[in-house]
């Protein structure tokens, strides 16, 4: 399953144990205000490993975590 634009369902699948992969799309801005996807996680902590990250042409960052053990 593929998730666009679902902070709540990503933060649910995380903490549940349900997400296989992660990709971050980092833009090149900055923003003072917004929602944050790791907000109300706080405390908790999911290990990620980081398997592999790509800088585009325009500056966008993807980066493709997965789940560790620890």
């Amino acid at each position: 399953m593929l998730v666009l634009g679902s902070p709540t369902l990503v933060r649910w699948l995380l903490a549940n144990g349900h997400l296989d992969e992660l990709r971050l799309y980092m833009l090149p801005i900055v923003v003072g205000e917004g929602k944050r996807l790791f907000d109300d996680m706080a405390g908790n902590r999911y290990p990620l490993e980081l398997v592999h990250s790509h800088t585009m042409d325009s500056g966008v960052v993807e980066l493709h975590y997965t789940p560790t053990s620890s």
